[in-house]
């Protein structure tokens, strides 16, 4: 009985410890808003703008992005590396690692794309935790209008490869805003 009753106890600590660690250990947020009363079939190119955000892994999330976006795409992707080239050329005095909505909607009117992708990234690290979020938007340069906003949120109380999360992040926005796209082309 004294065996029994220790194993019991055992059992039913290890189960709140696995409870209290998945709920800890990662937790992860998705959400993605469409305006569903928008139609891109006359869409042809989409410049994707270069993701804002302070983090030496930003290239990684950026990269990812663009990989995601672009691998079966029915879309022209512009590359965030061309469109710097494009800004560079626009506004030679302007830095091409903060390009405003207003100047990625005009470089976008110059290159005849019909939209553009932009968004920001925001990583936080403290002692105990790291906090990855993002925000990406999908605006119709002829209207004007955000027509697919994608939001990720992930937090990690153990410190897993930043790259990782980062990238992981970007897979997760780029499902978001191909689900929006293929949405749109369907209507």
């Amino acid at each position: 009985m004294y065996f029994k009753f220790k194993k019991e106890v055992l059992v039913k600590k290890i189960q709140i410890v696995a409870l209290i660690m998945s709920v800890f250990i990662l937790s992860a947020c998705s959400n993605i808003k469409i305006n569903e009363q928008f139609s891109t079939s006359n869409w042809n190119k989409i410049l994707i703008i270069p993701i804002i955000g302070e983090s030496e892994y930003l290239d990684s999330f950026e990269s990812k992005f663009v990989y995601e976006i672009g691998s079966d795409s029915n879309f022209q992707i512009v590359d965030p590396e061309l469109v710097k080239t494009m800004y560079k050329e626009m506004f030679p005095n302007n830095d091409s690692n903060n390009i405003t909505l207003s100047e990625a909607l005009k470089l976008a009117e110059e290159d005849n794309a019909s939209a553009i992708i932009y968004g920001d990234v925001k990583f936080s690290q403290s002692q105990y935790a790291v906090s990855l979020y993002s925000t990406i938007k999908v605006v119709d340069v002829k209207t004007k209008q955000t027509v697919a906003i994608s939001r990720q949120e992930d937090d990690s109380m153990f410190f897993l490869n930043e790259r990782n999360l980062f990238s992981a992040i970007a897979e997760d926005a780029a499902a978001d805003i191909k689900e929006a796209l293929s949405n749109f082309s369907s209507m």
